[in-house]
């Protein structure tokens, strides 16, 4: 799935801020939600689930790349992305 990032919520937020303040506020959303920012890669998270499924994305400018072996945890991250931030589905892959 690709969903790319139209703007904030927030009509204050203006996307001329520096895009460090959007993925400071990106990355702060999914951690609060239990995903682990990848080390090497600041743009990488995963959540593993205790059954042993995952769920991976990658940030991009204003693209997400997710692929998962975890239906389910795929549809409550739209929905909490979508909660957050303005968004749309762009491609199913």
């Amino acid at each position: 799935m690709l969903v790319r990032f139209v703007n904030f919520r927030n009509p204050q937020m203006d996307l001329k801020q520096s895009p460090r303040v959007w993925f400071d506020r990106f990355t702060n959303v999914v951690k609060k939600h239990r995903y682990i920012q990848g080390q090497t890669d600041h743009t990488l998270f995963n959540k593993h689930s205790l059954n042993g499924k995952i769920t991976i994305f990658i940030v991009y400018i204003d693209d997400i790349i997710l692929t998962r072996n975890h239906t389910n945890e795929m549809d409550k991250l739209r929905k909490l992305l979508a909660n957050e931030f303005v968004m749309k589905t762009k491609k199913l892959l």
